[in-house]
């Protein structure tokens, strides 16, 4: 495994599936003087990242040969909306939202009431709802 902005166990937890909060670890990320962005795609041969303008694409470096990939953007304050291009093993490209560089949708109070069971509209925020999500429908 390559360096990581993140420790190997973690990496590990992310692949083998048992990792209990994968939004902590995917998704856009402070890390010191810049952001780190993570993506566990096992299906790619190798990912891009496409940050907005101004910013370049990059490479994303593989840590994992099951499908974790890293870039980091240094030297950045703010943080950024991006895309993945995705090759995979066809030589197929396709270019997509990272599901994880958006924020939560259920928010502690829902997660209050849920908890206590009295979340009587949970419907509204479990299953697939169609959104717009941090400017993005969906």
């Amino acid at each position: 495994m390559a360096d990581a902005t993140c420790p190997p166990e973690t990496i590990d937890a992310i692949v083998g599936a048992f990792h209990s909060a994968p939004f902590d670890v995917l998704g856009l990320h402070p890390y010191s003087d810049g952001w780190a962005v993570r993506a566990f795609l096992p299906q790619a041969a190798s990912v891009r990242l496409l940050p907005q303008s101004p910013l370049k694409p990059r490479a994303m470096q593989r840590l994992h040969p099951d499908g974790f990939f890293e870039a980091v953007v240094a030297r950045r304050k703010t943080p950024f909306t991006y895309q993945l291009e995705i090759t995979y093993a066809d030589g197929s490209t396709a270019v997509v939202d990272d599901p994880y560089r958006y924020g939560p949708v259920i928010g502690e109070f829902d997660l209050h009431l849920f908890g206590e069971g009295t979340h009587f509209r949970v419907y509204e925020r479990l299953g697939a709802q169609g959104i717009e999500h941090e400017g993005t429908p969906g």
